[in-house]
């Protein structure tokens, strides 16, 4: 019987995962035979490095032969390679309003692989108040001063990738 005793943590930012396994049986073993995903079985030993992976969910298999040349069933191990920031949609936002008016942001943060971890988002300009957030939210600002301003939103995925994104709008003395 073969046992995978390390692996990647379910989610990682890498291109490459490591595997450590072993295998015990009454009459000695001979060997072990290593695939990711769909690949062919070739001779491996532990541990076990898969390279040039691409982004997605992957499944590591081992299977270990004995001396006698009985194959086991392979032992695997799922975990998904994420390498991609989360994704930022500006729902809606403020292009140009006058002073006094409010100035109101919808966006929503979504992350396909590992999901979100974090969101930051405020006015970086001119004040950088920039605090946690929601991963989905409409954000009214409040009545506004005439200026220049930017609201920005940074999302980090739970790998630790990071995308940034900002609105930038004008509040103008004059109506609009």
């Amino acid at each position: 019987m073969v046992t995978i005793t390390a692996g990647p943590v379910p989610y990682v930012g890498t291109l490459s995962a490591q595997f450590s396994f072993e295998a015990t049986d009454v009459n000695g073993i001979a060997g072990f035979e290593c695939r990711v995903d769909n690949n062919a079985f070739s001779a491996c030993v532990s541990p076990y490095t898969a390279t040039n992976l691409n982004e997605g969910g992957h499944v590591f298999y081992v299977q270990a032969t004995d001396m006698a040349g009985n194959t086991s069933a392979p032992a695997t191990y799922l975990w998904t390679l994420d390498i991609s920031p989360p994704i930022i949609r500006i729902i809606s936002s403020p292009v140009a309003i006058k002073a006094g008016d409010h100035a109101v942001i919808q966006y929503e943060v979504i992350d396909l692989l590992s999901g979100v971890a974090n969101v930051k988002c405020g006015l970086y300009t001119p004040t950088n108040m920039v605090a946690d957030c929601q991963p989905k939210a409409t954000i009214d600002l409040g009545a506004m001063t005439t200026g220049n301003y930017t609201f920005q939103i940074v999302a980090t995925d739970k790998v630790g990738n990071t995308i940034t994104d900002t609105v930038a709008f004008q509040v103008n003395s004059l109506p609009v």
